[in-house]
């Protein structure tokens, strides 16, 4: 029987040493600690994050290391590590040269002959990570824009944290899958989508369309998106990734647009008829006057005067009605004040609703003669006139407008 080979202590020396130099070099914070929670052995990040010289971290407990507000933190981590379960968590920490660092935690048991030994820690940097991610979740909400991903073949899909924002859903409660997505279109786009969405898979290409969401909540938003097939060098597909825009403030402004569109179209209709027909009347009774000036009696030369003037009022009251939607649409009143003469102002309503069929006894005989007040002419008339029609509508004739002077004020 052949003597065991002795291993060669030089050679042991000079893998521990290229052991320990890997260790030392690895990108994360890496340390194993015993079962009575003391320190076997930290590389070099874990002893530069914490600050403690090698020496100095040789033995000691993890509390010191972490300092008590983080060691109770970590301790159920700590508890589940030594129960012989491996523990992985974030944390967010701050190091010994005041910056908040960003990390992911593995705690792995070493398990001897089925008892724990002490257990492994391994500490992750992922803060660069982290403040990308935020970083691109808050150009995403100044945007109005989500993204998600999916793999084919998979059932899950990845989603932005605006994306779960712009669906109204629960991060926490709801599972993002291709279904689960696509159940949250409007019914009437769901299968154009869903189409279009097989159609990446069987001919990958880049596509844009636009569709609606249908909230839990009743709420309906309208989508731009866009899709981007990643393909391998053979042309099959590893991933679908797609933006989405929010255009539900730009959908409901044209929409917007499009009744204030047509209600233009409809008040241009209407002035277009109900101008041409007194100004007609006007220029026809001027063109008489013109030609019979002198050769008609008084009285007839009266009434084709009164006729057109009659007429001029009723283009004069359609323009101040389009003065005040256009002024009402603005959001602006402005009160123009004059001197009026109210016996004046009370006969023109008189004559206006004579016009439109309805008896109105403009002097009653409580009315105070010779009455002068000073206010804006178009609205003291608008609003006389709202006070007449209702009356007409919810009342019964006779329909009687007087004005009296009450203290320094006209009623």
């Amino acid at each position: 029987m052949s003597e065991p080979v002795q291993p060669d202590p030089a050679r042991l020396l000079q893998q521990a040493g290229h052991l320990r130099t890997l260790f030392d070099h690895l990108p994360a914070m890496a340390a194993y600690w015993d079962r009575d929670q003391c320190n076997v052995l930290a590389n070099d990040a874990y002893v530069e994050w914490f600050g403690f010289s090698p020496d100095e971290m040789e033995g000691i407990h993890i509390r010191e290391v972490l300092g008590e507000r983080v060691y109770a933190l970590n301790l159920p981590y700590i508890t589940g590590a030594l129960a012989g379960q491996r523990q992985d968590f974030d944390r967010t920490l701050v190091d010994t040269h005041g910056r908040t660092r960003h990390t992911q935690a593995a705690y792995v048991p070493e398990v001897v002959d089925g008892e724990v030994q002490g257990f492994f820690v391994l500490v992750t940097d992922v803060t660069a990570k982290v403040e990308a991610e935020r970083s691109l979740e808050e150009a995403q909400l100044l945007a109005g824009v989500a993204s998600w991903s999916w793999t084919p073949g998979e059932d899950l899909a990845a989603w932005s944290p605006q994306l779960f924002r712009l669906a109204g859903e629960d991060p926490d409660a709801f599972q993002p899958t291709v279904e689960s997505g696509l159940e949250l279109i409007h019914p009437d786009d769901r299968d154009r989508v869903r189409r279009s969405l097989e159609e990446s898979v069987r001919q990958p290409r880049d596509l844009e369309m636009r569709y609606r969401i249908l909230r839990r909540d009743g709420g309906v938003r309208h989508i731009l998106s866009r899709r981007h097939v990643d393909r391998d060098a053979t042309g099959r597909v590893l991933r679908v990734r797609g933006t989405m825009l929010d255009e539900t403030d730009l959908a409901t402004a044209n929409d917007e647009l499009h009744r204030a569109n047509l209600l233009l179209s409809d008040t241009m209709s209407m002035l277009g008829h109900d101008i041409r027909q007194p100004l007609a009347i006007v220029l026809g009774y001027l063109e008489q006057l013109q030609w019979s000036i002198g050769e008609v009696p008084d009285d007839t030369l009266r009434a084709q005067v009164d006729k057109s003037h009659s007429a001029a009022r009723g283009v004069r009251r359609l323009l101040d009605d389009v003065l005040s939607m256009a002024n009402v649409d603005s959001g602006e009143l402005e009160a123009h004040l004059v001197d009026l003469d109210v016996d004046e102002l009370v006969r023109d309503l008189e004559t206006e609703f004579e016009e439109r069929g309805t008896a109105l006894l403009a002097r009653a005989a409580d009315s105070t003669p010779g009455l002068r007040l000073r206010a804006d002419p178009f609205h003291l008339r608008q609003a006389l006139v709202n006070l007449v029609v209702n009356a007409t509508r919810y009342g019964a004739p006779p329909y009687e407008l007087s004005a009296r002077r009450v203290g320094d004020r006209v009623e």
